[in-house]
């Protein structure tokens, strides 16, 4: 069991400092969902040049709830290091990770 284990797990390379946790809820049915973001391969790059204004990456989502189906537009503007500058969802609202783990 081992071998098929090792054989079929996925190597993805990914760490955990490429991985971005968003938590929303829905502003109409208050369920609470938890987003991964990839910033890797999730974020639109706006190939700014060296001191040009605006954010150097945008990340555009799309979150829908399975209770009352509200769908949530989720727009984030990134620094050249990947940091958020700016975060808006419409439809609903950001919580933060401790708000999340009460459910």
């Amino acid at each position: 069991m081992g071998f098929l284990k090792k054989l079929f797990r996925a190597k993805t390379g990914v760490s955990n400092q490429d991985l971005l946790w968003l938590y929303v809820q829905c502003g109409r049915c208050g369920q609470e969902l938890r987003l991964l973001v990839n910033k890797n391969t999730d974020l639109e790059d706006q190939y700014k040049g060296e001191g040009e204004a605006g954010p150097a990456y945008i990340l555009r989502k799309e979150a829908m709830d399975d209770k009352c189906f509200t769908k949530m537009l989720i727009y984030i503007e990134l620094d050249s290091n990947k940091n958020i500058l700016s975060q808006e969802v419409s439809g609903g609202k950001f919580i933060n990770q401790e708000e999340f783990n009460k459910i």
